[in-house]
């Protein structure tokens, strides 16, 4: 989560001759904290969904959800979350610190994005709580649900899930 009571997966814009994969695991490592098996079939990523975000200033993206099941990510089923919550906790003092002190504003773009913090926690849940969580922050956020995101609801009542899990 990035802010209290809002749910997310990591996530960010494609590098130069990126794919969405690669921006994926990118994403991954960098606000997350941890780092990923260079071997891809010891760390499988899955496409989730494809949904475009809402225009601000006409300006609109496509975003790219993956996943990552522990059953078949065994760095996954490894990954301590309370020293990556420690390492974000870090993350976060530090970042406070530069800005109190005003050494944040001088850092480079790229300076500024590895001390800023972009996760608040990261924690274990299933991966139904876990879509559940990120449709329903996102749409309890925007006041309803887009016609994307009214797509995927149809599709997971027609797999059997009820009203209230969707």
């Amino acid at each position: 989560m990035r802010y209290p009571g809002e749910w997310k997966f990591a996530g960010g814009a494609l590098d130069t001759g990126e794919t969405p994969e690669e921006a994926a695991r990118r994403e991954l490592e960098e606000e997350f904290m941890v780092e990923l098996p260079r071997d891809h079939s010891a760390s499988r990523l899955h496409l989730l969904s494809i949904m475009q975000t809402r225009p601000v200033r006409n300006v609109s993206f496509i975003v790219h959800n993956f996943v990552a099941a522990a059953e078949e990510n065994p760095w996954l089923e490894e990954l301590d979350t309370d020293e990556v919550n420690a390492a974000l906790a870090r993350r976060r003092k530090e970042h406070s610190a530069r800005v109190a002190d005003g050494s944040f504003w001088a850092l480079g773009k790229a300076e500024r994005e590895a001390v800023a913090p972009e996760v608040r926690e990261v924690r274990w849940l299933s991966m139904r709580d876990a879509v559940r969580n990120c449709v329903r922050s996102l749409t309890e956020h925007s006041g309803g649900l887009d016609p994307a995101l009214e797509l995927e609801r149809a599709r997971w009542l027609e797999d059997g899930m009820t009203q209230e899990e969707v």
